[in-house]
């Protein structure tokens, strides 16, 4: 039975006019803003091998993973993720390439959330890596370059938190605990579950680093919480501690103070991040709209032994911001003109529009083919707001056509 050939599947949506437009535009935004500084475009297959995303620091669990099969019985995955492709394709095709290697890239990945989220299945995300250089300035670099994609789409009111993996990890590290307990305290410091934390925590007994994880998820504001964090979670002198001190320093160098939060609970559920971290959001907007940090060990699942950092910004959650903010910044071109071909004429009033059109991306001409008549044809220009109508027959008329007062489909 064709049940399910009218709908989409879950976490997937048809994009419609405007949707597309603006998603596009930004798309287009984003990918001129990382050449411009500097960044080479890349693509990866939308299907890869499961092997890929069950390495030991990918922190991707199998369960959220689309899965399928080859002609020889391999097990194959929808991409999840860009930054673990990109790796191997550093580590496959790249090892001997002059450092430091800058990418760009716009393409989907696929995973599948809880139907309760809310959150989509398919997701548009466009980001860099920075692979092949360490140190404080590549990490202000691509968190600078993040702030930059906000702005190059008109938004302003947007605040960025940074943390640092290594922060976690020591304190996690000195606890005798399984796999299993440090996925879990993870998760929930991550989500800032308090209660489900503290009392999680409670059932591994009284300690100093129990008492900091407990602590950790209410460290975050601005400059104050590194001289809080170093006196309650025992982080005095502590080397990630200071280097985010540093980033935080730097960008408020920038002119970005206003624009920075420090959240040490901010841990991320990926393995792969190794320092910095940091994530966007936008005022009365939930979703993220990029995330980021450096992975430096990533590359070591492929023996290849490069330090590297980038992010990602969810095109689909900022175009939907755009779009749910009402801005006209975009809207979707009326055609230049519209042409009629007389009965018999149909192919020179073809030739007509490729001539119209050639080397022109901005040009718009629209054939009316399904007019029987030229009134009706006109009266469709009319309606549309198209300026003029070409009448093609043995002669070539123009006509200018007054627009009439309505609005244009898909505003």
């Amino acid at each position: 039975m064709k049940r399910y050939y009218r709908t989409t599947p879950e976490g997937t949506k048809d994009l419609l006019f405007k949707e597309s437009l603006y998603r596009r535009r930004c798309e287009a935004k984003l990918l001129s803003l990382f050449t411009r500084r500097g960044y080479n475009e890349v693509s990866t297959p939308g299907i890869e091998f499961f092997d890929l995303f069950n390495l030991k620091n990918s922190g991707l669990e199998q369960e959220l993973m689309y899965k399928m099969t080859d002609s020889k019985g391999r097990l194959l995955v929808m991409r999840p993720d860009n930054t673990l492709p990109i790796a191997r394709l550093v580590a496959t095709r790249m090892q001997n390439a002059y450092m430091p290697i800058r990418f760009h890239y716009c393409q989907s990945v696929a995973a599948s959330n809880s139907l309760l989220s809310g959150k989509p299945h398919e997701t548009l995300q466009a980001g860099v890596e920075l692979i092949g250089v360490d140190g404080i300035m590549p990490d202000l670099e691509v968190i600078r370059l993040a702030a930059d994609c906000l702005c190059e789409c008109y938004i302003d009111d947007f605040m960025i938190e940074i943390g640092h993996s290594g922060i976690y990890r020591d304190i996690i590290s000195r606890l005798s605990i399984s796999d299993d307990d440090k996925k879990e305290i993870r998760n929930l410091v991550e989500d800032k579950s308090y209660s489900a934390l503290n009392d999680y925590l409670d059932s591994l007994g009284e300690c100093g680093d129990v008492e900091s994880l407990k602590k950790l998820p209410k460290m975050f504001g601005g400059e104050e919480i590194f001289d809080i964090a170093a006196r309650q979670c025992s982080l005095e002198n502590n080397e990630n501690l200071n280097y985010l001190r540093s980033i935080y320093k730097g960008l408020c160098a920038m002119g970005l103070k206003d624009k920075i939060m420090v959240d040490l609970s901010l841990v991320h559920r990926n393995n792969y991040y190794s320092g910095v971290i940091f994530r966007g959001y936008v005022e009365g907007f939930g979703d993220t709209v990029f995330s980021g940090g450096r992975y430096d060990n990533l590359l070591n699942e492929f023996n290849l032994d490069l330090p590297a950092t980038g992010f990602a910004v969810n095109v689909d959650s900022l175009s939907n911001l755009l779009l749910r903010r009402n801005r006209r910044l975009w809207s979707m071109k009326t055609p230049d003109c519209l042409v009629h071909a007389i009965k018999g004429f149909e192919a020179k009033a073809l030739d007509i529009i490729s001539a119209a059109t050639k080397d022109s991306d901005d040009r718009r001409v629209y054939m009316a083919s399904t007019f029987d008549s030229v009134e009706q044809a006109k009266n469709f220009a009319e309606e549309q707001g198209i300026p003029k109508l070409i009448i093609v027959g043995k002669t070539t008329e123009t006509i200018d056509i007054a627009a009439k007062d309505k609005d244009r489909p898909g505003e």
